[in-house]
């Protein structure tokens, strides 16, 4: 073997070597998540209902948060087999992120709230906490789910059986629509690239705090901007919701926003 081949292999190897010591030696920090507290300001649609919710509740399976990484061209978020972060990963049983069509942030999952919880931002509550390795964040992802007893509903939770649950009262030329929507989900489906942007460090403390937008602080819009409330059923209160051909525009418009990472975000409230 000649001595330039020799020498390339050794650094290799050697390479592999460090790279698995310092994933061994990978920090790891553990951060409670609590649903964010902040008041939801009143927002206008796009047909001109200003918009006031008093109730906004999520039923997930898991939170989880990643690091940059590169999306493959079958979705999945490749990461190179001698990532330093693999062999942590396995010590920590967190499984990789994937993502789906339209988005483009993603990366590798390296920490995680394990668990079923529903989310509820007129009621703020501690999550439970998570489990992080030392880097540099750049979004989190969670899983929709159907609220049940896992979340800690009762069968008489209007966000039972449902992925989210919305309550509010739309408003425009002196008319008021109350109104609810129950949201559904497809089997699995993940919500991914929820801005999480944050350097974690052995020294990071605080509370990782879930935040729900009535207005996608990037593009402007709102989950209701093609729904027009006077056109809808005239009821106590207009009920929006899978299966009511009246109601079913209204419906698919919201569940198609909501549905996506634009109205939510993950931040790091330092104590």
């Amino acid at each position: 073997m000649s001595a330039p081949r020799s020498s390339a292999i050794l650094l290799f190897f050697a390479s592999l070597s460090v790279a698995c010591e310092a994933a061994q030696e990978a920090p790891r920090v553990q951060l409670e998540v609590v649903v964010d507290a902040r008041p939801l300001a009143p927002e206008i649609n796009a047909l001109g209902y200003e918009i006031t919710l008093d109730g906004a509740r999520l039923a997930s399976r898991g939170l989880v948060f990643t690091v940059a990484g590169e999306a493959s061209q079958s979705g999945a978020l490749a990461a190179s087999a001698a990532s330093p972060w693999r062999y942590a990963l396995d010590l920590l049983g967190l499984r990789r992120a994937h993502a789906h069509p339209g988005h483009y942030q993603g990366g590798e999952v390296t920490g995680a709230l394990e668990g079923a919880f529903a989310a509820d931002w007129f009621a703020p509550t501690s999550l439970g906490q998570a489990t992080l390795l030392g880097g540099v964040y750049t979004a989190a992802n969670f899983t929709l789910a159907r609220g049940d007893a896992a979340q800690g509903l009762s069968s008489a939770d209007p966000l039972w059986g449902h992925a989210m649950w919305l309550r509010g009262v739309a408003r425009r030329d002196g008319q008021a629509y109350p109104f609810e929507a129950r949201i559904d989900a497809p089997e699995d489906r993940e919500v991914v690239g929820i801005p999480f942007k944050v350097e974690i460090t052995p020294q990071t403390v605080g509370q990782l705090s879930l935040r729900f937008h009535l207005r996608d602080p990037y593009e402007g819009k709102t989950p209701f901007d093609g729904v027009d409330f006077a056109a809808l059923p005239l009821t106590d209160v207009i009920q929006i919701q899978a299966g009511d051909e009246d109601v079913e525009d209204a419906y698919n418009f919201i569940r198609r926003e909501v549905m996506q990472h634009d109205y939510f975000s993950v931040e790091l409230i330092k104590d």
